[in-house]
């Protein structure tokens, strides 16, 4: 297994075998790696929205900006206070039409 510098990457867990008490090793994630877009996927409890909080935390350590795109209000609880919060109709205005020339 390739060893990741933890200065340039975020915690995800442990990696535990099974029927071991004891971690084998870090599971880290590489800055880089978060260039572009992420998407977490899975099924019911196989452990997305912890995953994701996870991801969003150790990206928030290391200062690196991140938009969560979050239709049930389950992440702004989790991050309350450390995150700036946009709500559709509150504080978040979309253009869905761009303005003309001209128009202000």
């Amino acid at each position: 297994m390739q060893q990741v510098a933890a200065s340039r990457s975020i915690l995800l867990g442990q990696e535990m075998l099974t029927m071991s008490p004891h971690p084998r090793g870090e599971i880290r994630l590489q800055l880089s790696s978060f260039a572009r877009h992420i998407h977490v996927t899975g099924t019911t409890g196989s452990g997305k929205s912890n995953t994701a909080k996870v991801i969003c935390a150790g990206l928030a350590e290391k200062q690196v900006p991140t938009v969560v795109l979050d239709r049930t209000g389950e992440y702004a609880e989790a991050f309350a206070g450390s995150a700036a919060i946009l709500k559709p109709g509150e504080n978040l205005a979309i253009a869905l039409f761009g303005l003309e020339e001209g128009e202000d």
